[in-house]
């Protein structure tokens, strides 16, 4: 884990949108709350179909209670969020 990770927490600097499913579905970000989608075209978390592909970086929080980053990037639900949107 990276330097001010806490438990329940992990950060990736490298996403952009990766294939899935064997090249079939690419990981989406809602461009709402980015959180990243493997399924589905409408995000489960706010219900809009506003996603994208181009994304960089991610977090996965495991713990929302527990974690420094959720609280800093505003996050409430344990989930894989997208760090930056790309357009």
């Amino acid at each position: 884990m990276g330097e001010g990770a806490q438990e329940g927490e992990a950060i990736k600097a490298q996403g952009q949108g990766k294939e899935v499913n064997g090249g079939n579905m690419a990981e989406l970000a809602c461009r709402n709350d980015k959180l990243i989608i493997s399924q589905g075209s409408v995000c489960p978390l706010c219900g809009a179909s506003n996603l994208t592909s181009k994304w960089s970086g991610h977090v996965v929080v495991l713990n929302v209670e527990r974690s420094e980053i959720a609280r800093k990037l505003g996050i409430k639900v344990n989930g894989t969020y997208a760090l930056t949107i790309n357009d």
